[in-house]
């Protein structure tokens, strides 16, 4: 069980390890990913680099990225009073909303998405002819949004209310 004041104490300390100005100078002028990878592991954002290098894929990093993402909401959400923890979990789904939202609008699974765990199951049912509204798993609370697309980032929002 967490608590408001512990969540305080720990977002402060990581928002003092955040990259500084210099960090940012140092690889805004880079245009190479080898250089800007090294430059940027010396940085404070190393920890979100892990698993990427040279040779990755675009959609390589940005499904570690994704993890990355959801790894710290899951654990920003476990500093947090039990009644709030539910709420910040849900923005671990932020950053799959526009997937969501292509796969609703009867957009075929892209060759990169069965890479995703948390889109995996949704690429399954696609291929197997299923690509109605998810009744279970982590996008079911986005299930009345699917016959109207547009909607999915209201129905996230009123999900996390």
């Amino acid at each position: 069980m967490g608590s408001l004041e512990y969540a305080q104490a720990r977002l402060s300390a990581r928002y003092g390890q955040r990259p500084d100005e210099l960090a940012w100078r140092r690889i805004e002028h880079l245009r190479e990913l080898p250089a800007l990878l090294d430059a940027a592991r010396t940085s404070a954002l190393g920890a979100w680099l892990t698993g990427i290098d040279a040779r990755s894929t675009p959609h390589a990093i940005e499904r570690i990225l994704r993890e990355r993402w959801r790894d710290l909401v899951a654990e920003v959400a476990a500093w947090m009073p039990d009644e709030w923890q539910a709420a910040i979990r849900w923005c671990a789904l932020a950053a799959d909303l526009p997937v969501a939202q292509h796969l609703a609008r009867g957009g075929a699974a892209l060759p990169w998405m069965p890479d995703d765990a948390v889109y995996r199951e949704l690429c399954e049912r696609e291929a197997a002819g299923f690509g109605a509204a998810p009744a279970a798993g982590p996008f079911a609370p986005l299930a009345a949004a699917w016959p109207e697309p547009a909607r999915v980032g209201q129905a996230w929002l009123a999900e996390w209310r």
